[in-house]
């Protein structure tokens, strides 16, 4: 039960760094790496582990200290001791190495508030850690109820507040589900329109239809059609890039700007005979 209840600790600071990595990702996004997708399908994976590790985690520790105020003898446990000992020193080096980092990066001249917020937070949480079990290896459980109660739902508070952050970022579980329809719509569109490049490539005119009866195509000029489709959110242009690590060239129907309303909302495109020669 002790190593369960450690691991399960090790597992939520790390989700709860992670959970608020992202949501300074999506406040301070970094303008040099344009593939990354931030915050969204990033805040679920944390958001998901907190909701289950964490209560279970209270519910183990809330066991552990009932069972010490009830037997004191029971803090003395060889692995309990050696486990919370771990603790104090993993927490203490993550906090050390925090530091320089941040050290390291001022001196560089690299310092930028994005990256000072994350080694806050990476530094509260392994302080807080190592405050804690510092304080619990020191004091006797059976006389500090009060104040643990006051701790636990101060956690509490706080995680529950961090979960609530990311409801209200990422929305409901039926709003992620249409935004996963919407981006699935945008790349259908993006396959559309590569396939009429290619056609229009292949025969020096416009393809009179599509294959796809899910969008509408309509033909505008010589050279220039829409594409329309009916979508159920709102976009941004960080919901419609290309996947990360893919190549772009000019003209790429993959590097277009895809945002879209709800509602129904055509994509004009004009195609440029200099940038697609006659294969």
């Amino acid at each position: 039960m002790h190593v369960l209840t450690f691991g399960l600790l090790y597992v939520f600071a790390i989700s709860f760094i992670a959970l608020w990595w992202e949501y300074i990702n999506i406040k301070f996004p970094d303008l040099l790496n344009q593939y990354h997708f931030y915050g969204y399908d990033q805040l679920r994976w944390p958001m998901a582990v907190l909701i289950v590790v964490f209560p279970v985690f209270v519910l183990l520790a809330r066991m552990t200290t009932k069972a010490i105020a009830a037997d004191p003898s029971k803090k003395d446990s060889r692995i309990y001791r050696w486990l919370i000992y771990l603790t104090l020193f993993i927490s203490a080096v993550t906090a050390i190495i925090d530091l320089i980092t941040l050290l390291y990066n001022f001196l560089g001249g690299e310092i930028t508030t994005r990256f000072a917020l994350k080694v806050l937070v990476v530094l509260i949480v392994a302080m807080g850690i190592f405050g804690y079990y510092l304080w619990h290896l020191r004091s006797d459980v059976s006389q500090t109820g009060k104040k643990r109660h006051g701790l636990l739902w101060s956690s509490i508070a706080i995680v529950i507040g961090s979960i609530v952050l990311g409801f209200f970022i990422v929305g409901s579980p039926a709003t992620a589900r249409a935004q996963r329809f919407d981006q699935q719509r945008v790349n259908d569109l993006q396959q559309i329109e590569y396939q009429v490049i290619n056609y229009w490539q292949n025969n020096k005119k416009l393809p009179s239809s599509v294959s796809d009866a899910r969008y509408e195509y309509r033909i505008l000029g010589e050279l220039q059609y829409d594409l329309c489709a009916e979508f159920e959110t709102v976009s941004s242009s960080k919901d419609s890039k290309v996947q990360m690590g893919r190549p772009s060239y000019a003209g790429d129907p993959y590097q277009q700007n895809w945002d879209h309303g709800i509602g129904r909302v055509c994509f004009t495109r004009t195609i440029n005979p200099e940038l697609y020669p006659k294969q």
